[in-house]
Formats: C-alpha cells, structure tokens, sequence
C-alpha cells in the first residue's frame, strides 16, 4: 500500500519514478500551492494525473484492469474532488462513496484547493482524468456524486465524460449529477453524431437525486430530473436497460414511480417515505 500527502508540485516528479504492481492500493492526497493560481494549479494536477497514469501502464502493472471509477464532488468551502479506480465491482447495496475512507486495490485520489474552484478549473482537471492514459475501456461499473455544479459553464461535462465510456453497464448518481446524466442520456443526437451516450448502460442507481415535480415544467438549468425525459430514454433504450432504482429521491410521488415501472424492463425500487420529504 501506498499512502502519499502532497502538494501537486511535489507528487507529480515523485510519481515519474514509481511502478505500480497490480495488487498495489495507492492513496493521494494532493493540495493546492499556496502560490499558484486555480489555472495554473490544475495545469499541475493534470501532470500528476499524466504521471500517475503512466506509473499503471507500465509492463509490471498492465495486467491491472480498473473495473470501478467513482468521481465524488461533495458540497464543501473549499474544492474538493475525489478520484477512485478500483479492481473490484462493487454491489447496488453497498454504500459506494464511503469506499474513499478505507485503501482498495487501484487508486484512490483526493484532491483539495484553497477556495471553491472555478469553472475554468474544473475544465481543465476532469477531461484531464480521462485523457491522462488510465486504462478505463474495462470500467464497468460507475459511481458519480456531487451536490453543487462541477462547472457553472458546462453542468453536462462529467455526465458526458463518463457516458463515453465503452463497457460501462452500471451506474449509480447522487446529488445534482443525476438530472445532468438523464439530459445528457436522454436527448438524442443529431445525424452528425457518431457516439451513442452510454452505450451498453444496464442499470442505473439514483440515489437523493431532486425529480421535478408533476405539478411544475422543466427549467433550463440542469437542478431536477425530467420525469418524462427519464421515461422516453428508457422507451428508447429498453432493450438493454433493465434495473432502474430510486433510493431517497427528492419530490417522486407514486404516479410518477407507476409510469416509470411501466417502461423500464424488471424491477423499479422506490423508497416512498424518503421519496416524498421536502428538502
């Protein structure tokens, strides 16, 4: 196991000369400079993860396969990204986000600034995560939360980020990701469009995600989930997703779930008492 506490400027020389074995657990802790702007620190942050990523892909650790990712964003004063990529698939039931507290085989990453970061920021760093040369075509398996916007400019960049991912056939969300997923998911391409948004989704897990409720109309900004988009994706694609599950959602009422359970392929869960509590 492997437990390091830095800042970018000093991780990302030290991972250049590190291996990685395949039943290594890694856990990185990594701080913004003191010194170094946003724009400049993510700059930094997307070199380690190049350095991270280049340790895994060498011939002593290509026989690591990640099969989990989880990209957490949970509401704080300052920044605050988690990273993991795990070996193991983990179950529907487990509480999946507290995985970040105890090492796993893969990685485990954390990364805080000094303030709330900004949009730019966060521009910069996710696409870094899955352009840095980790080897993600295996991951399966998906766990993504947040409770305040990754990106005020782009609200879909993660959701759209991680539906690009080949064998992905689970995934489960909390927070504000989830109305972002159900857009990104649910509104098809136009005829330029060559990629299909989570391509081989099976299941999908919202977990104390807002629906929009019935009594109201969809507003342009990405904070409920459109019962009816959500209905018309799993029209769309119901051959293929077959397991939906709603754990404590927010403003769900029992006709909204009835319509739900008539499209989607085996088994909708609804917890209706956490369902119906006002926030």
């Amino acid at each position: 196991m492997l437990n390091i506490e830095a800042s970018t400027s000093e991780a990302g020389p030290f991972f250049r000369y590190v291996t990685v074995s395949p039943g290594a657990a890694v856990r990185i802790v990594l701080s913004q400079n003191y010194t170094d702007c946003q724009e400049t620190d993510a700059a930094l942050f997307a070199t380690v993860l190049r350095n991270i990523a280049r340790s895994y892909s060498n011939p002593a650790s290509s026989g690591l396969p990640f099969k989990t990712l989880v990209v957490d964003h949970p509401a704080a004063s300052i920044a605050v990204i988690h990273l993991g990529l795990f070996n193991d698939i983990f179950g529907e039931s487990a509480e999946l986000f507290d995985i970040l507290k105890s090492p796993r085989c893969g990685l485990n990453l954390t990364f805080s600034a000094l303030k709330l970061a900004s949009a730019s920021w966060f521009s910069a760093v996710l696409p870094g995560i899955f352009s840095a040369g980790f080897p993600l075509d295996n991951i399966s398996h998906a766990h993504l939360g947040y409770l305040i916007p990754l990106d005020e400019e782009n609200p879909r960049l993660l959701a759209e980020t991680v539906g690009l991912l080949p064998a992905l056939s689970f995934v489960k969300v909390s927070g504000l990701i989830g109305p972002c997923l159900v857009h990104v998911a649910g509104f098809s391409h136009t005829g330029e469009d060559v990629l299909t948004p989570f391509p081989s989704l099976e299941s999908i897990h919202f977990r104390r995600v807002p629906f929009l409720p019935c009594d109201k109309k969809p507003k342009e900004i990405l904070d409920l989930v459109d019962g009816e988009l959500l209905q018309q994706f799993l029209m769309t694609r119901g051959a293929t997703v077959r397991r939906l599950r709603l754990e404590g959602c927010l403003y769900l009422k029992k006709a909204d779930v009835d319509k739900l359970c008539k499209v989607v392929g085996d088994v909708v869960c609804w917890d209706e008492e956490d369902s119906t509590r006002q926030k």
